[in-house]
């Protein structure tokens, strides 16, 4: 049975994937204003995935209209203000142990945290202060920012995980435990797909197997129809370790550009890259 769930959550991730165009119409449709915040919530106990799948492509394109330089203070490079953005993440967004690498990420991917954050459906303490002093704007134009940074990876394996196990994992999968490959969403090198399914080369492994441990016991639940949260609750502990610190050994992706294409009669233009190597070069074994 849960061979069969897990299946059915990957063929709808694809489905996802293919129709990511035609969602983004329907996305708008269902919630006009995915960034309305609840003040009040309890994020110990309000933890979901209520968010349509692929809110991420909504908020690409209010990243692609965001004005980055209206941030600059928040971000904050050379300063010492220690609530800055830098001030965690590094001037060049490439992150440290526990804190993720932002550089190169999908800007509708990052806009999405910052709003999931807000509403408790990730769970951080220190990332819940920051964002309840962003307006909408705000984070739209720090995803930006982050997306079009390009910065060399600053990660390395650090949990003595079995790496011929990770690339395992990454490649192939374990269906004897259910488990798809990271790839199999996140791109041929890890690199990311769109705008919803967020670049995992180049990440600290720490980060990663927190983010792992995360989503099995419930300190987050923002993933589209809950396919990280099974795939995590599959994993032993030795395999989190062995996949974060494979991820970990690749190349980071580069920094994307977004741009508007032309939209069809009647539907919302889709939001892509300039590049064509969003997916990468495979041969990174």
């Amino acid at each position: 049975m849960r061979f069969l769930q897990t299946l059915y959550r990957l063929a709808g991730v694809t489905a996802l994937l293919l129709a990511g165009g035609w969602l983004a119409s329907s996305i708008q449709a269902q919630d006009t204003n995915p960034s309305e915040r609840v003040a009040d919530e309890n994020p110990a106990t309000q933890a979901s995935s209520d968010e349509p799948p692929l809110a991420a492509l909504y908020y690409a394109r209010q990243a692609l209209q965001a004005d980055v330089k209206s941030v600059e203070t928040l971000i904050g490079k050379d300063s010492d203000d220690s609530w800055a953005c830098a001030s965690c993440h590094g001037d060049q967004g490439q992150g440290a142990e526990n804190v993720p690498r932002l550089a190169g990420l999908p800007a509708g991917y990052l806009v999405k945290q910052l709003h999931d954050y807000a509403k408790g459906r990730r769970l951080n303490h220190n990332m819940r202060y920051v964002v309840q002093g962003l307006t909408d704007q705000q984070m739209a134009a720090l995803g930006r920012y982050y997306a079009e940074m390009d910065a060399p990876s600053s990660a390395r394996p650090s949990l003595s995980g079995d790496l011929e196990r990770g690339r395992e994992l990454a490649l192939q999968g374990d269906w004897s435990l259910d488990v798809p490959a990271c790839y199999s969403c996140h791109g041929s090198s890890g690199w990311g797909v769109g705008q919803a399914f967020p670049a995992l080369a180049g990440q600290h492994p720490s980060y990663t197997y927190n983010q792992l441990a995360n989503w099995k016991n419930g300190s987050r639940a923002n993933s589209p129809i809950k396919l990280m949260h099974s795939v995590a609750m599959a994993l032993s502990v030795n395999d989190m370790r062995a996949v974060a610190d494979y991820l970990a050994s690749l190349p980071a992706p580069p920094g994307q550009q977004l741009r508007l294409e032309t939209p069809a009669p009647g539907q919302l233009p889709a939001v892509g890259w300039t590049t064509s190597s969003q997916q990468g070069s495979a041969n990174h074994e």
